[in-house]
């Protein structure tokens, strides 16, 4: 991004730079009604582009309410199963929410938008075969939340497509302890179940 010649607030006053609001238009009046002192870069042209806006904070609960507002972005794409750029507005989201944890003011709410965030971003990766990077956000999320079953069931479906069924089940064994009538592990665990008898029985043969 081109800054010019933007005379930016020091670190002293506790600004922040938030890049690109490509929700902007559609909540104009969210900084105005939080107070924050902020103005507005560049407009994006593309509603893609995550480089070509940027605004400045003071406010936590702005920086909070962003970082909903973009996940709810990030939803939609997945939704319309466009996960790559789900990914990027989940990780934009995640920029925004972890400056609060970065000033030692995340709350349970912020940690939970978190949360969510590395949830959805592991279900994206799922959908584009990415299951190390699916992995890895479920490692984020789940040391935020270690009984979150959505996020160990993820990782054991990552697992299981990358061959490692010890992890896969020892994922599935904490989310039933959990939830032991969820179908969607139950079947998870049959299919593995049955894929380590299959591989057995070709070793014996």
């Amino acid at each position: 991004m081109n800054l010019g010649t933007v005379q930016y607030p020091t670190p002293i006053q506790h600004s922040y730079l938030l890049t690109s609001f490509a929700f902007w238009k559609r909540i104009p009046q969210l900084l105005q009604e939080l107070g924050a002192e902020a103005f507005y870069l560049e407009q994006d042209d593309d509603n893609h582009d995550d480089s070509a806006g940027s605004i400045f904070v003071k406010s936590v609960e702005t920086a909070a309410e962003a970082g909903e507002e973009i996940k709810k972005l990030g939803n939609e794409n997945f939704k319309n199963q466009d996960y790559k750029y789900g990914i990027q507005k989940y990780q934009q989201a995640l920029r925004y929410l972890n400056w609060c944890e970065a000033t030692g003011t995340a709350t349970a709410a912020i940690n939970n938008i978190v949360a969510q965030c590395y949830n959805n971003m592991a279900a994206c990766e799922l959908k584009l075969d990415k299951n190390r990077n699916a992995v890895e956000a479920c490692d984020k999320l789940l040391e935020i939340d270690p009984k979150n079953v959505k996020g160990l069931y993820r990782r054991a479906c990552a697992y299981k497509a990358m061959n490692e069924p010890e992890r896969c089940m020892q994922d599935l064994k904490k989310a039933l302890q959990i939830n032991p009538h969820d179908s969607s592990l139950k079947k998870l665990e049959k299919e593995v179940r049955q894929e380590q008898r299959q591989k057995g029985h070709s070793e014996d043969s």
